[in-house]
């Protein structure tokens, strides 16, 4: 993947929440309350109960994206899908799960 292909990897819209995301750390990482209330989001997210089951399912992403690399199945190209499709159904799958 060269560095124009980078570049069209995103859509405008996927864009523009980069650069309103930036804004946002931007202006409120100053904020004592947002950096305690980031700092306790982080710490939820490494409790065992979610980082387990994201590791585990990181390392078989890895393993398929891995294997479809050695046969010329997978490229550089795919990398946005690689990480989008994944994702999101897995979120509300453990969402789910542990609100049980």
């Amino acid at each position: 993947m060269n560095d124009a292909a980078i570049g069209n990897a995103l859509t405008n819209r996927e864009w523009a929440v980069l650069v309103w995301l930036a804004v946002f750390v931007f202006l409120a990482m100053p904020m004592k309350e947002v950096r305690s209330g980031l700092w306790d989001i982080l710490k939820i997210l490494a409790h065992p109960k979610i980082a387990i089951p994201v590791a585990i399912f990181g390392s078989f992403i890895a393993g398929v994206v891995l294997i479809g690399w050695r046969f010329d199945v997978w490229n550089g190209d795919l990398i946005k899908d690689t990480i989008m499709c994944p994702t999101h159904p897995a979120t509300v799958a453990t969402g789910s799960s542990l609100s049980r």
